[in-house]
């Protein structure tokens, strides 16, 4: 018999094992593999969903592919890109030194015979073969490509780790791709940038990620002095009811993340204050503005 399998979005693959555990489902016995696409996440939701699964191996159990409509997959996890993208998951200064930016992107490898990506100022190019040839075509996803021994360059510790993969023949001789998706899902709250993955971070924490199904927007909107305000709009997770108590502890959870690892935020708080603090706004599960028609979820909104 055939198998065929099909990846799933990060959100949707966190509440099949939420409401499995609630039918008590024992997913150790069923021995869980995961095709993921669509989205980004952080390693700390990779490390989660492994121990939700029954404990499966963060490492050698996921499959996260990068891709697009016009064709289809581009590149995808392998056991070297998932344990470099472990190892500087914590590490901002690493992370400064290897993408030239503070945040944690998708890191990936691809075969450069069928899929060519090249980097155009901060955005991925890539060339394909196909029914209908694409040459240096762009969709406007921010990124770059790297060698392996840029990697190694940068951190002289993972040569180790390569040799290591190599002798289990578990390295793949394939060039590297790193992505941090659209540039325009990106908020500007005075002058600073908040990106998508710091909200997704700060809602992975441990006394957090039980409360909330993973799905947020976030926009700007003035009030009624007509100053800026940030709020986040979370989905809560199935059963979970809407109290203020509740969306108080994930603004200040929100907030002290983004002081931890946006430095744009860190900076532009120091001078405007209290009017930078997110106003979180709680949504019921399975709400129609968080399910919308589109495939993938709209993680910025424009003002309302």
């Amino acid at each position: 018999m055939t198998r065929s399998f099909s990846p799933a979005t990060p959100p949707y693959i966190k509440e099949i094992l939420d409401q499995g555990i609630d039918r008590e489902i024992e997913w150790k016995d069923i021995q869980l593999r995961f095709l993921l696409a669509g989205e980004g996440f952080n390693e700390s939701w990779r490390t989660y969903v492994a121990e939700l699964a029954g404990n499966q191996s963060p490492i050698f159990d996921f499959l996260n592919l990068y891709g697009s409509a016009d064709a289809a997959v581009l590149a995808h996890e392998t056991t070297a890109s998932i344990v470099v993208r472990r190892r500087i998951s914590e590490d901002l200064e690493s992370r400064r030194k290897i993408f030239n930016d503070e945040r944690l992107p998708s890191l990936l490898q691809y075969h450069p015979e069928h899929k060519f990506f090249e980097q155009a100022g901060e955005e991925l190019i890539f060339s394909a073969t196909g029914g209908v040839p694409l040459v240096r075509y762009n969709i406007h996803d921010r990124g770059g490509v790297l060698k392996r021994q840029d990697i190694i360059d940068t951190l002289p510790e993972m040569e180790r780790y390569f040799a290591e993969l190599a002798a289990d023949r578990k390295l793949w001789n394939l060039p590297f791709v790193y992505v941090f998706g659209k540039s325009d899902q990106t908020v500007i709250l005075y002058g600073a940038n908040v990106y998508p993955e710091n909200i997704k971070r700060a809602l992975e924490e441990e006394n957090i990620r039980q409360y909330v199904s993973g799905r947020f927007t976030m926009y700007t909107d003035l009030d009624k002095n007509k100053d800026q305000c940030f709020f986040v709009e979370v989905e809560c997770a199935s059963d979970i009811r809407n109290t203020s108590r509740l969306e108080g502890k994930i603004s200040r959870l929100i907030h002290e993340t983004l002081i931890s690892v946006n430095s744009e935020y860190r900076s532009s708080y120091g001078g405007t204050g209290n009017k930078m603090a997110p106003r979180v706004r709680l949504i019921s599960h399975n709400n129609e503005k968080m399910h919308q028609d589109s495939i993938k979820h709209s993680w910025s909104k424009k003002n309302p």
